[in-house]
């Protein structure tokens, strides 16, 4: 019986951590923390709007929403985007890639 029971916890454990990666978790909340931590940080950076992400194999997939100064050109706002995703990415080596989405500084939510 005790055997038994055992076999049904490690069988309910394994469904639930399969299941929360095929329905694409987002990261645990501290590597979320880490990477507007790291972003924000960047210089240049006016601030991280949004982050989103999802598990695919061992690393994730993550959106990322940086607010820029406004009178930023796009060149500049773009090579800044992919100068914080190679930082973030040598930073935090289980992401496996990161969309940079541009934003200007206090655009607000609505």
């Amino acid at each position: 019986i005790i055997v038994g029971v055992f076999m049904i916890i490690a069988a309910g454990h394994a469904i639930f951590e399969n299941s929360n990666d095929l329905l694409d978790r987002m990261p645990a909340r501290e590597l979320v923390d880490q990477i507007r931590a790291l972003a924000h940080d960047f210089p240049n950076v006016a601030g991280v709007d949004k982050i989103a992400g999802r598990k695919t194999g061992m690393r994730y997939l993550i959106d990322l929403h940086l607010e820029v100064a406004g009178d930023m050109t796009v060149q500049q706002a773009h090579l800044l985007g992919a100068q914080v995703k190679d930082w973030l990415m040598v930073k935090r080596p289980e992401i496996a890639d990161i969309i940079v989405h541009i934003e200007p500084a206090g655009h607000g939510e609505g």
